[in-house]
């Protein structure tokens, strides 16, 4: 339960929260907060895992740290609580021939997590985001992905659909 795991790791019931779990592209998961903060100044994004010291660093210097949660390297309950907390979670893809063949493995558990999620339209993963409505594409910017993430947000009937079509696959 959200609000149960939100209680448990002690953040604010009401507040909108984002999840990424980390990869190479911390960096534009940080940007793509930044600007989703215009829209939602409230909102806690979670970094799950261990982050990269650049990512660290560009959150330090745009000034959004106090709105970020850097969870390091956490046991497999932790990891299901922070997943369990979060609204929204996303994974920015490049267009690039390595994500046009690979299945990030992330994605499993934002579904098995239930959890609407946000994309960008490449290889198979978008396959599937398409059949089985379980997230929004986002497209190739900043800007665009950060709206996407909050067109989420607003939408809970939407994003509750979307989390339980994605629940339902695991």
């Amino acid at each position: 339960d959200r609000q149960e795991a939100r209680r448990r790791i002690g953040i604010d019931g009401d507040r909108p929260v984002v999840g990424v779990i980390t990869d190479a592209a911390m960096e534009e998961a940080v940007r793509i907060f930044h600007a989703l903060l215009r829209r939602k100044p409230t909102a806690l994004l979670l970094v799950i895992g261990k982050v990269p010291v650049a990512a660290q660093r560009l959150a330090e210097s745009l000034g959004i740290v106090r709105n970020i949660v850097f969870t390091g390297t956490c046991s497999g309950e932790r990891f299901l609580e922070f997943l369990a907390s979060t609204d929204v979670c996303f994974l920015p893809l490049e267009d690039t021939l390595l994500n046009w063949g690979r299945w990030p493995g992330k994605i499993n558990d934002y579904l098995a997590a239930g959890k609407a999620s946000v994309i960008n339209d490449v290889g198979d993963v978008a396959d599937l985001f398409r059949e089985a409505e379980v997230g929004l594409f986002a497209p190739h910017d900043t800007e665009g992905f950060a709206e996407t993430i909050g067109r989420l947000l607003d939408d809970r009937d939407l994003r509750e659909r979307m989390g339980r079509n994605a629940r339902r696959l695991m």
